[in-house]
């Protein structure tokens, strides 16, 4: 399950040349992609550190030979640091919500997105006086997996990438779903026009607001309004709370040289989906 989702790309994708840092031909050891399918099959395993991932690779190199090439062995970590310092993080994400699209189960409609942010707080670098990296990520509720991130430089930026994630494909009759922070005109105008449906936050100090919302949920209208056309074929669901980041250790990573902490933090998620889709864990994954 692992590597054949992994491979979906492969070294002569377009997404993936542009992802490519800028390096000379006639020096390159490793191909961009084998790195990536290495931190990819590292971090479920526990791999936190370059070091780790190096690590990782050496320890089973001879099973990780069945799917990158690996020609020259496992890249030092030094090199790993490198090329997520250098990848571009705009072409890196995409090429993920790309992927992403691919793991997704035939016949399952978008039916629910939620939209929310969260601090990297250890990729804060005092000496050089950088703030954390923060992200705010669209998470596809049907199919239990993130389906895009964008960064901000801080939290208080949050409202600046949001109303980037409703490019996200496939939203068209779904729901988003939102916090205060994104409880704007701009926002609700973006998701509506592709088509897609809108449940913001109303926090009390937005008056007007949250009068009108609530004026509108307590009309007397017929309850066939409000009623919802699949019930689960009378099923009843229990969900369980997964905090995977913190398994994963999301908030201790302190990579910090240029675009590190954001393109690490695309390789954690592509992890985790790829460990919901294979109904694995941690524990199992190694």
């Amino acid at each position: 399950m692992f590597v054949k989702n992994i491979n979906y790309y492969d070294n002569h994708s377009p997404c993936i040349q542009k992802t490519a840092p800028p390096s000379i031909n006639r020096k390159k050891k490793h191909k961009l992609l084998d790195i990536i399918i290495l931190s990819i099959l590292a971090v479920p395993c526990g791999a936190e550190s370059w070091d780790s991932i190096e690590l990782f690779g050496k320890t089973n190199l001879s099973f990780l030979k069945q799917f990158p090439e690996l020609k020259h062995g496992i890249p030092s970590h030094d090199t790993i640091n490198r090329v997520f310092s250098m990848l571009n993080p705009h072409h890196f994400e995409r090429l993920f919500m790309k992927w992403t699209d691919s793991l997704k189960d035939s016949g399952t409609a978008e039916k629910v997105t939620a939209i929310d942010g969260k601090t990297v707080r250890d990729s804060k670098d005092s000496f050089r006086h950088t703030s954390p990296v923060h992200l705010v990520h669209a998470r596809s509720v049907e199919n239990n997996i993130c389906s895009g991130q964008r960064k901000t430089e801080t939290k208080s930026n949050e409202i600046t990438a949001i109303p980037e994630l409703p490019d996200l494909p496939d939203i068209k009759g779904s729901i988003i779903t939102i916090d205060a922070t994104g409880t704007q005109t701009a926002v609700s105008a973006r998701i509506i026009d592709r088509g897609a449906g809108y449940i913001p936050a109303v926090k009390e100090n937005q008056k007007t607001l949250r009068e009108e919302a609530g004026a509108a949920c307590n009309r007397n209208r017929p309850a066939a309004d409000y009623t919802e056309a699949d019930k689960g074929h009378g099923r009843m669901e229990t969900r369980c709370c997964e905090v995977f980041e913190t398994v994963l250790g999301e908030d201790e990573q302190r990579k910090r040289t240029r675009h590190a902490a954001e393109n690490f933090a695309i390789v954690r998620k592509i992890a985790l989906n790829l460990l919901k889709k294979g109904k694995g864990n941690r524990a199992n994954a190694s």
